[in-house]
């Protein structure tokens, strides 16, 4: 995977849209998974991957962003509403909350030997 941390965010609301770079390597949507969240002031979403890409779709608030890659490039990014964050499998992500967050998420499918959790790994 030859991707940058910020390949993996597109601020939709100022006309971005997500890199050719990610969507190269992110499998279709399983859009029966999407769900509402809505997380509130300083409940941090600890730093974790996945076996299967994740999508996230800030509506409300702001909150700190962390995405690390595989090879440990780690960049945080400040998210505020009609941000799309997509991680593939494998792309570790987490946030702080600055105040109360609130979007829509879904996923794709778990790679084949892969299970459903937060996984997590040391540097």
């Amino acid at each position: 995977m030859n991707l940058r941390p910020e390949d993996c965010v597109a601020r939709l609301g100022r006309g971005e849209g997500l890199s050719k770079a990610v969507c190269a390597v992110l499998d279709p949507p399983d859009m029966s998974s999407i769900g509402f969240f809505d997380i509130g002031f300083g409940g941090e979403t600890e730093l974790h991957f996945h076996d299967h890409d994740e999508y996230w779709l800030f509506t409300e608030g702001r909150t700190r962003l962390r995405l690390r890659m595989p090879d440990g490039l780690m960049k945080e990014f400040d998210i505020e509403p009609y941000t799309l964050i997509a991680t593939p499998k494998d792309v570790e992500h987490g946030h702080v909350p600055q105040t109360d967050v609130k979007g829509l998420e879904w996923i794709g499918p778990v790679r084949s030997g892969g299970a459903f959790g937060h996984h997590t790994r040391e540097f």
